[in-house]
């Protein structure tokens, strides 16, 4: 009999695609983790929640209550700003999705990115990208940006908006 509930619970783990995605909430929005991403402590009490992507890519959560953090296009704004090229050189990618109640801007821009903390000294990467959405979510705005070397994060990108839109699509 223990052999029977054995191969019922196998056969159950294997038809439901193995473990269930570990899942982080931020700003009242419920993100799966990709399959190969780690969860890790935030570096800051300003981040919410980071994960470490395959080949390097770092993802960090932004959630500072309702009416707090900015709007999306000022995120946007200064992520722009976060490029030594200028934005008609950078020629940043945008695009605004409306899920159900959930508005998503998702950005991307390819460069030298500078490094460091707003309004202090930066470190020029060349060749990384920042590929990043603010959230319009139930809690306020949350801002998911996943940095890193070209080679290792654009190709993250469509497993990052399949995160984001999730998150989105299953918010109530």
């Amino acid at each position: 009999m223990a052999k029977i509930w054995l191969l019922v619970v196998a056969a159950l783990f294997w038809a439901s695609g193995g473990m269930a995605a570990e899942r982080i909430e931020v700003g009242g929005l419920a993100f799966a983790v990709p399959e190969g991403w780690r969860v890790l402590p935030p570096g800051s009490p300003m981040r919410k929640a980071e994960l470490q992507a395959p080949g390097g890519g770092g993802v960090t959560f932004f959630h500072f209550g309702r009416q707090q953090g900015g709007t999306a296009e000022a995120n946007i704004e200064r992520w722009i700003r976060q490029f030594q090229e200028p934005p008609e050189v950078l020629q940043p990618r945008r695009e605004v999705k409306r899920l159900g109640a959930i508005v998503v801007h998702h950005f991307r821009a390819s460069g030298t990115y500078l490094s460091g903390m707003p309004g202090g000294p930066t470190t020029p990467q060349p060749g990384h990208s920042l590929v990043a959405a603010a959230i319009e979510g139930p809690e306020g705005n949350v801002f998911v940006r996943l940095v890193g070397p070209d080679a290792a994060t654009l190709p993250l990108e469509a497993a990052f908006r399949r995160m984001i839109e999730d998150a989105a699509q299953t918010t109530r």
